[in-house]
């Protein structure tokens, strides 16, 4: 068995990691743009979009986390064999949890703003 060419296995993962590459680079270019934006108004503006941004930070990676656990759980009940309607149950409830947590973070957000 003859194993790839680093090129060939390079170009493989270029394929599919561009899209996540390019994405990343757009979450910082939005970031930059933010901060030169909020630089011009004052201090005042920099600093209330740096404490924004670390605060949706912290509340986008706990709620990521919590969410793609049902792909796991998806793929768990898929290779157990559950019937299609134990998985449409679940991913009903995980489209539920994910409503829930998002109306809690506009909530939390909205005492913030005040």
């Amino acid at each position: 068995m003859k194993t790839p060419h680093f090129r060939t296995e390079a170009a493989a993962v270029l394929t599919l990691a561009g899209p996540l590459i390019l994405s990343q680079l757009a979450g910082i270019g939005m970031g930059a743009v933010d901060t030169m934006m909020a630089g011009r108004v004052g201090r005042e503006a920099l600093a209330a979009v740096a404490l924004g941004t670390n605060v949706n930070t912290v509340f986008f990676v706990l709620v990521t986390g919590v969410l793609m656990s049902g792909s796991a759980i998806v793929a768990q009940l898929r290779g157990a064999r559950a019937a299609d309607e134990t998985i449409g149950a679940f991913g009903r409830e995980a489209l539920s949890t994910a409503l829930l947590l998002a109306v809690a973070w506009v909530a939390f957000a909205h005492l913030l703003a005040q």
